[in-house]
Order: C-alpha cells, then structure tokens, then sequence
C-alpha cells in the first residue's frame, strides 16, 4: 500500500521540475531578446516555487528591458524578501530607482549592496544624478 507521504513528495518534485524547465526557458528566451515571452515563463516559475529567489530576480531583469522599471521593484523586493543578503538584487533595484529619479533609495540600495558584497568592484558603482 503506498502512503500520501510519498505521493506528495513525488509531486513536489515534479513541480520543481517543471519549474526548472520554465526558468531555463525563460533564461533562454532573454538570451534571444524575447522578453515579453520569458516573462510569461518567468511567471510560471514563480507559481510553481514561489521561494525560487532566481525566477524573482531573472523576472525583473526582463521587466527592466521591457523599460518597466517600476513595476521591477516589486520584483526584485520580493527577491530581497527571500534573499536579503542577495547584493545583485540590492544592485538591480538600485539601477531601477535611478531611472525612476529617486536617487536617495538608490543610494540606500547601493549601501546595502556593498554591505554584503565589500570585495566585489562590480558593487562599488555609485548611482549617478543628472
């Protein structure tokens, strides 16, 4: 006799296969610069593990080529939520408060980037003011 204890595992784990499958497509539609069709992938990941920080963060990245930087903080806070240490989210939000013109937040997000990542030049870009 098989338990629910099994099934449920099994169903997990094809859930989270197949929320990789949609992440690595996802990342590959972006590769090809079809944005608008990696954020519906993006999407997908997100409904079958909503933990996946990844899908969070590759989702904003769409969002901002797609010139939607608003709606790309969302994105990249619901990263934060999962990852706060994560310095590239803390980056990416910064890029996208810059364009936005609140360049105090942005500063306060460079801060918090370099807080977790000292050692990586990359973090250690300055937003720029008009």
């Amino acid at each position: 006799m098989i338990t629910a204890s099994p099934i449920c595992r099994r169903l997990r784990a094809v859930r989270r296969q197949r929320a990789l499958y949609h992440l690595h497509r996802g990342k590959a539609l972006t590769n090809l610069d079809r944005h608008k069709k990696a954020l519906a992938d993006y999407k997908r990941v997100v409904e079958l593990n909503a933990a996946c920080a990844n899908a969070h963060n590759v989702r904003g990245s769409a969002l901002a080529e797609l010139g939607r930087a608003s709606v790309v903080i969302g994105g990249y806070d619901g990263v934060l939520d999962l990852e706060p240490e994560r310095a590239s989210a803390h980056v990416q939000r910064r890029n996208c408060l810059t364009d936005l013109g609140r360049y105090d937040e942005a500063a306060a997000a460079y801060h918090r980037a370099i807080t977790f990542e000292h050692d990586d030049a990359r973090f250690h870009i300055q937003p720029v003011r008009p």
